[in-house]
């Protein structure tokens, strides 16, 4: 399963439109906090398959580093989320 963080989520639609397309509204989920008692750290589900999943990682990746667009995966969507 994977997540994206809020924020990152939020610069995206402000600053590029397009690129926020890769999240509509129809495959978020719910809200989890990947890394316990960090402000920012909020991230909201992706609702899709694994390979959709690696997929929009490998598009955002292309243009932003992982320290500038946060996106989280968890084998079980459980816990043990891992930044990627």
């Amino acid at each position: 399963m994977y997540a994206v963080n809020l924020t990152s989520l939020m610069k995206l639609q402000e600053t590029d439109p397009v690129g926020a397309l890769l999240f509509p509204l129809s495959i978020l989920g719910e809200a989890i906090e990947p890394i316990k008692r960090r402000l920012g750290h909020t991230a909201i589900t992706l609702l899709v398959d694994e390979a959709r999943g690696a997929a929009i990682v490998q598009l955002v990746r292309e243009k932003y580093q992982k320290y500038e667009f946060l996106l989280y995966h968890s084998e079980t969507g459980k816990g043990g989320w891992k930044r990627c």
